[in-house]
Order: C-alpha cells, then sequence, then structure tokens
C-alpha cells in the first residue's frame, strides 16, 4: 500500500466554508518545497484569496467569503501547481543554541532509546547539518525544520 506522502497527485479538502487545503504529492524535500513556496505566491495573488499559508508541503488557501464553485478553484490549483518551479528565495542562516539531555533536554534519552543510538551519536548527527525552515508556526519564532537525517525519526 502506498504511503499517503508518496501519492503522485495533489491532494485539496476543503477546510470550513472559506479554506482549502493543498497538499503536495511526492517526495517530503526542498525542491517540493519551493514549489509549495512558489504556489502561496501565486494564489496569494487572486482576488478572492484573503490568505496563502504554506506549511510543510502543503498551502492552506483562504478566502473572503465562500466560493460558488470549489471545483474552479480546484481546477487552478491544480493548473498552478503544474506551472509552479522552485522557488529559490535569498536565505540567511540563524545559529540557534540547543541544550542536551538534563534538565533543559529531557528527550535525549527517550531519542536515544527509540534511535538504539547512543546520546552522542544523536547529538552528532543533529548537529551535523544546516536545516531549512519549510514554515513557520502559530508561535513568534518557531519554525517547523524540513528534511531530518532519518536515523532521527
Amino acid at each position: 500500500m502506498r504511503r499517503d506522502r508518496e501519492r503522485l497527485v495533489p491532494h485539496i479538502s476543503p477546510m470550513g466554508l472559506n479554506a482549502m487545503l493543498f497538499e503536495a504529492p511526492g517526495a517530503f524535500d526542498l525542491d517540493n518545497q519551493r514549489r509549495i513556496w512558489s504556489l502561496a505566491q501565486a494564489v496569494a495573488k487572486w482576488p478572492e484569496v484573503i490568505e496563502a499559508a504554506p506549511g510543510m508541503t502543503n498551502l492552506l488557501i483562504m478566502f473572503g467569503r465562500p466560493q460558488r464553485d470549489p471545483a474552479i478553484i480546484e481546477r487552478a490549483l491544480l493548473e498552478t501547481w503544474a506551472e509552479a518551479k522552485p522557488l529559490e528565495t535569498d536565505s540567511r542562516l540563524f545559529e540557534v543554541s540547543v541544550i542536551y539531555g538534563g534538565e533543559d533536554g529531557p528527550d535525549l534519552d527517550h531519542m536515544a532509546r527509540e534511535t538504539r543510538l547512543l546520546r552522542e551519536v544523536v547529538v552528532a548527527i543533529h548537529t551535523s547539518r544546516i536545516y531549512t525552515v519549510f514554515a513557520l508556526g502559530s508561535h513568534p519564532g518557531y519554525g517547523y525544520l524540513g528534511v531530518v537525517d532519518p536515523r532521527l525519526f
């Protein structure tokens, strides 16, 4: 059975009366996320859209009022997605201090047990790369990081 993330076509679903969720098909990777950013820029220009909020390989589109014919919007989303190219953006590097283990980092022992890795190996893997923020969270400064080393799943 194909996992949901590996589906081959986008999935679009209503989110209440005034919104739709577009879920990208394919890999959970930076190129796919960059296409979501491109889609968000294009959709944000549509007159009926009040917000296009990118998530983790998905896009929440909010409208000023309920759409009379959602099928028209769905077709437009699919066409726009088909044309979307990965958006290259300027980036900035932020260094974030991390405390591993102890009172301020209680998940390290759990992570080591679940992954069957030594604590030191978990830390080494986690700190060995630069992460890209795929989407901003609902709290100031909270970013969803994309593409984590699979050994840490």
